[in-house]
């Protein structure tokens, strides 16, 4: 993550005071070295290895169409923000995640949780897994020590 030597956070939004708000606040925490908005997420998605979506899951498709092909081989990660901690459901049983299996075959998926209390993170891949806790725990996340290491199709 931004901060870390050789490591990059790209960010794109195409609401330009939205993403204007979260370098400031990034960069306040991590620095600017390495951090970087770029203006559209298919550039963003070609230069990045981990591509994080947090917005409403009606809209990741759409998203999805735009970073294409540029997000194969890549992590994808959904942020899911649930209203109320208990609200949180283990297992993979979220659209955006199961169309992802699909358009990105070969790419791996990670969906964040994030509650007042704690973090979770679950996928299908363990590596892609760390890399996330990683970067959630750098960006200053209290992330859980369990997490799921295969997605659930129910």
């Amino acid at each position: 993550m931004a901060g870390k030597p050789g490591i990059s956070l790209l960010l794109a939004d195409p609401d330009q005071n939205a993403i204007k708000k979260m370098y400031d606040e990034l960069s306040g925490r991590v620095g600017t070295d390495g951090l970087e908005i770029v203006s559209c997420a298919r550039e963003g998605s070609w230069r990045a290895d981990v591509i994080m979506l947090d917005m409403a899951s009606d809209e990741v498709a759409e998203w999805s169409k735009h970073i294409g092909e540029m997000a194969n081989q890549k992590i994808l990660v959904y942020f899911s923000n649930p209203d109320v901690l208990s609200a949180v459901e283990y297992g993979f049983h979220i659209n955006p995640i199961l169309a992802w299996q699909e358009m990105f075959p070969y790419s791996k998926r990670v969906r964040v949780y994030i509650g007042q209390l704690l973090s979770v993170a679950e996928g299908d891949d363990e590596d892609a897994l760390l890399t996330v806790k990683d970067i959630l725990q750098t960006a200053g996340f209290p992330v859980s020590p369990e997490y799921s290491e295969e997605i659930e199709n129910e």
